[in-house]
């Protein structure tokens, strides 16, 4: 009988890149998998089911703490640190439960604009003892190698490498500067649209964004000559064929805690297209990139820098040079399907 699983996310879209379209569908592979998230539905629910989580943010948590109290699944697969608590009463019924920790959380928790400076660090420290009584209770896997120090013992790393079937064929480039990512001033979007002003060159950014937020970005446009085009959340195939038809993709993450020595994804699948990437200058990121020519590290927060940089991967030896290192790229990142596989059917009793 084919085993089970149960994959449940309150906060991340449907279509996440890393839970729909590396784990899930890694795992349909070998198991019968139940998908579990927010509203809107994926865009492809062919390789498993799909139940809504509706509601606002608490009314979500409800929800998916009563399916992890009622499902029949072998295994459960957890996404966000609020269901590491919920995750208990699964455990108490003799499920074996994964928690996949996808970012430095305690960092990114302590400076959110909304956190009190004062109560950052007792922030922190709360949210690292989660991870704690998670680590006790479940078994935890990381997105990134990075993350190890948060914990007193080994966790099996899965790196958040591309899984692609089909790669988009380059193009020869449309004048553009694209973004694909979540849309946030700590990710430095606000910089690329001041950057991309400075360099005349039309800014694409595909992504979600709050509706002030993305108000405040138009303004800057206006203010600072940009045509910007902002496009919300794409499907991940979707948005890599658009930035095979860009001249230049960007990673203009501020430096910070939660970034410094993270790996942003998006590059490896810009460099996998081909594209030259103009990026931040981020130890995580300088670390991810040693090796690809067609990659202009900037001084991170720097408009003046990044315009620089755009201008450089906008030449045509850059250009030749980002498709001269697709082949390595996708040699060297991949996603770990077949390791993916193991750990899962490792715990089914």
């Amino acid at each position: 009988m084919t085993p089970k699983v149960l994959v449940v996310s309150t906060v991340h879209h449907a279509d996440d890149t890393r839970i729909r379209e590396r784990l899930v569908t890694s795992l349909a592979e070998v198991f019968e998998v139940t998908y579990a998230t927010r509203t809107p539905r994926p865009s492809d629910t062919s390789d498993h089911t799909w139940l809504a989580l509706k509601g606002g943010r608490v009314a979500r948590i409800l929800r998916a703490t009563r399916l992890l109290a009622t499902t029949d699944a072998n295994v459960v697969s957890m996404h966000d640190p609020e269901l590491i608590v919920c995750g208990w009463v699964a455990r108490m019924r003799g499920i074996r439960v994964v928690f996949d920790l996808h970012e430095r959380f305690p960092d990114q928790l302590a400076e959110k604009n909304w956190m009190p400076r004062w109560l950052a660090g007792t922030a922190r420290f709360v949210a690292k003892g989660s991870l704690g009584f998670g680590s006790f209770v479940y078994d935890i896997t990381l997105a990134e190698k990075g993350y190890a120090d948060l914990f007193s013992q080994p966790h099996p790393v899965f790196e958040n490498y591309p899984k692609m079937d089909e790669w988009p064929t380059r193009g020869v480039g449309d004048g553009t500067v694209i973004y694909v990512g979540d849309v946030t001033r700590e990710r430095g979007i606000d910089v690329a649209v001041g950057a991309a002003g400075l360099a005349a060159m039309p800014l694409v950014v595909i992504g979600s964004y709050e509706a002030t937020f993305g108000t405040e970005l138009e303004v800057l446009a206006q203010e600072s000559g940009t045509a910007l085009d902002l496009t919300g959340r794409l499907p991940n195939h979707e948005a890599l064929r658009r930035v095979a038809r860009a001249s230049v993709a960007i990673s203009p993450l501020r430096s910070s805690r939660d970034y410094n020595q993270s790996l942003p994804t998006k590059i490896l699948e810009y460099a996998s297209v081909g594209i030259p990437i103009v990026a931040s200058a981020l130890p995580g990121t300088r670390e991810a990139v040693d090796g690809l020519s067609g990659v202009r590290l900037v001084e991170p927060g720097s408009v003046e820098a990044l315009a620089q940089g755009l201008v450089e991967a906008s030449h045509a030896q850059v250009q030749e040079a980002a498709l001269a290192d697709i082949e390595a790229t996708r040699a060297r990142f991949v996603w770990p399907t077949e390791a993916v596989k193991r750990f899962y059917l490792g715990l089914v009793t």
